[in-house]
């Protein structure tokens, strides 16, 4: 790791123990593997997508110029989803965010902020449900798709039932400012939040920033 300052940036970003950093090593797999008994599984999740993202980091540098800041690339190993629910006026009644320490993949991350905008909705006792995602995917494999995601899709579809009436559209990604900055704040704050209309000044700002937008 002394020959390469940047990947032990990152790998000290996801505060990777440092006798693993220092240790003197003549081949990668020795490495790894004392890396693997050391690390639970979890963590050691963690660590081989901060090992994927330095890699994707150095080809971007190599074929692109261009490198991210180590704290950034940490940060893709970790997901924030947020959902908001509107009123009619479409102003912001309730919302939530939760942090996960660990990298998934954006479809996915994506199905989790469904189920998170289902909870909200039923919390609230709507009776007449929209719900708006600006994943063309989770959209379309909500109808009949045999692939696991789709099964997956399906199965928190059931929830359906729980509401007079379910309409499920896709929005441009700009129209869904306020969800998208909360993902970022769950990251950023490292925690989960429930909220309803006496918002934190954090999200308060959001909401204000959405609704101007």
């Amino acid at each position: 790791m002394q020959y390469c300052p940047k990947r032990r940036e990152i790998l000290v970003a996801g505060s990777l123990n440092n006798s693993l950093l220092d240790r003197n090593y003549s081949n990668c797999i020795d490495w790894l593997e004392d890396v693997f008994r050391e690390l639970d599984k979890n963590v050691a999740a963690i660590f081989v997508t901060l090992l994927w993202n330095s890699w994707n980091d150095r080809n971007n540098m190599v074929f692109k110029g261009k490198m991210d800041a180590a704290k950034m690339i940490w940060e893709r190993a970790q997901t924030g989803v947020g959902a908001v629910a509107r009123d009619h006026d479409r102003f912001v009644i309730e919302g939530c965010y939760n942090f996960e320490e660990k990298a998934m993949d954006v479809i996915w991350a994506e199905l989790d902020v469904f189920k998170e905008g289902l909870k909200l909705a039923e919390r609230l006792k709507i009776g007449r449900l929209i719900v708006e995602s600006d994943s063309a995917t989770l959209v379309k494999k909500r109808r009949m798709d045999i692939s696991i995601f789709g099964q997956c899709v399906k199965r928190e579809c059931d929830a359906f039932s729980k509401f007079e009436s379910v309409q499920v559209t896709w929005i441009n990604r700009n129209s869904n400012y306020a969800a998208n900055s909360l993902c970022k704040l769950a990251i950023r704050n490292k925690n989960d939040l429930y909220f309803d209309m006496e918002y934190p000044l954090d999200i308060h700002n959001i909401i204000i920033n959405d609704a101007i937008n």
